[in-house]
């Protein structure tokens, strides 16, 4: 048992490491868009990334769901992710975490207006694909899930960046 576990994890070692490894100091700006599974609305943001070691990187971002039904969000988040190199591709698969802030803006049944802020966490992960070694293009996809009283939600959001 413990050889095939060893095996195992070497296998996965060898076949991680290869064709696009993660490159420390990397910086990537760029936007986002996608569904949030809260009120099923569109959301459309911001972000950026700054990779100070190889398998790992801090990625703030602010996102605004769109308004659904009667309510809309803005969201603050930062997220840590460990990406990963998929061995003879130009991919990589991360695994990420995070903390969020965020205010609800809804209308309550008296039509007034009501804001709620909330302090959430995500989990999630994702896969990003850089289309040539010489851009800096990087088009990635990515699922979260956030935690955030009454209003926990699945976030799948397509993006695009440039790294520098």
């Amino acid at each position: 048992m413990k050889k095939t576990i060893i095996k195992v994890a070497l296998a996965a070692t060898v076949a991680l490491g290869a064709t696009w490894p993660a490159q420390a100091a990397e910086k990537t700006a760029g936007i986002i868009g996608g569904i949030s599974t809260g009120q099923t609305a569109p959301v459309a943001g911001i972000f950026f990334g700054l990779q100070p070691i190889s398998h790992l990187r801090v990625v703030p971002s602010f996102t605004y769901q769109f308004k659904q039904g009667n309510t809309d969000a803005f969201r603050f988040n930062i997220d840590v992710q460990s990406p990963w190199a998929i061995a003879g591709t130009r991919f990589r698969v991360y695994p990420l975490a995070g903390v969020s802030v965020s205010r609800f803006n809804t209308v309550k049944s008296d039509n007034s207006p009501q804001r709620i802020d909330r302090l959430g966490f995500n989990v999630g992960g994702g896969l990003e694909w850089k289309p040539s070694a010489m851009l800096g293009l990087k088009l990635f996809a990515e699922g979260k899930y956030s935690y955030a009283k009454n209003f926990d939600s699945a976030l799948v959001t397509l993006g695009i960046g440039y790294a520098f």
